[in-house]
């Protein structure tokens, strides 16, 4: 752009009067381009996200959302820690700007530290595995089972306003995710896209907590481009009291996570797919892990 203004000034004596600037910019820096994308960035989540299913709990007086400013959370699963912020491949990001901890804390929310901090300490034992390649991220869970965690914190009952489970699933380009009984990964029968035997384990044993008063609600935030099978959500064993999707929520998302928690964003997306309850219900289903 440099080089073909030159060559005009140099070729039309009268260009220092003109203005060759054809494509102007709303912006006067650098810097107020990446804060405008990143207000952007969160904008979109605090749009897109959809609430799934929001219950008023046996033991409260009100549907489990929003919480009020002021509550005190413990969030579960190694999700929590390493959550899905992109896809995999060219859809990569670096990482997220904000943590999932610092967007829920920005929103008035206190946090379980000493669980968070546990699950942090853990992530090299419990998560997704590196499989390096140009996908990154195998296919697995990995997730720590009820009786694994072994800190008092999992079961404070300051931290009882709710406990929030994060359920993320890894996806991108170059092959299907698994439903057919991999080996490598540890979900349910192979399949990727249904809760594996620790989530199961875990959201049963949160909701013999709620039963017992450690807690008042579980919400389950599913973070993912791809969509679980959703039968859990109404499944009585595990007691889920609300359910938001929120996507790959990118760089910035986890400030939105916080506002729609408090209530000062409403999750009135839509899901851009059906979210079906079995996938094997699915037509496309016989097509489906073809690519590996």
């Amino acid at each position: 752009v440099f080089k073909a203004v030159t060559q005009i000034k140099q070729e039309d004596p009268d260009a220092a009067n003109k203005d060759l600037e054809y494509y102007k910019s709303a912006f006067r820096s650098v810097k107020e381009v990446q804060n405008n994308g990143r207000a952007y960035a969160e904008t979109i989540v605090a749009e897109g996200a959809t609430l799934l299913k929001n219950e008023k709990p046996n033991n409260i007086d009100t549907k489990a959302l929003p919480l009020v400013k002021g509550a005190k959370i413990s969030l579960f699963s190694t999700s929590s820690t390493d959550p899905i912020i992109s896809g995999t491949g060219s859809s990569g990001t670096a990482g997220a700007d904000v943590s999932l901890i610092d967007g829920i804390k920005a929103a008035g929310i206190e946090v379980n530290e000493d669980l968070y901090t546990w699950y942090e300490m853990n992530q090299s034992k419990y998560g997704r595995q590196q499989s390096g390649g140009f996908i990154g991220r195998k296919f697995s869970i990995g997730d720590a089972y009820w009786n694994e965690i072994d800190t008092e914190a999992k079961t404070d009952k300051e931290y009882g306003d709710a406990a929030v489970f994060v359920l993320s699933r890894i996806g991108g380009e170059g092959r299907d995710a698994t439903m057919y009984g991999d080996p490598t990964d540890d979900a349910t029968d192979g399949n990727y896209l249904k809760l594996s035997p620790s989530e199961r384990d875990m959201l049963k044993n949160l909701k013999t907590q709620k039963d017992n008063g450690t807690f008042k609600r579980i919400i389950v935030l599913i973070n993912s481009a791809n969509f679980v099978e959703g039968e859990f959500i109404n499944d009585p064993e595990l007691g889920i009291d609300a359910a938001i999707w929120v996507g790959a929520y990118g760089s910035m998302g986890a400030y939105a996570i916080g506002d729609i928690l408090v209530g000062n964003v409403n999750p009135s997306g839509r899901l851009s797919d059906t979210m079906w309850k079995y996938h094997y219900k699915n037509p496309v289903h016989a097509n489906f892990g073809m690519l590996t």
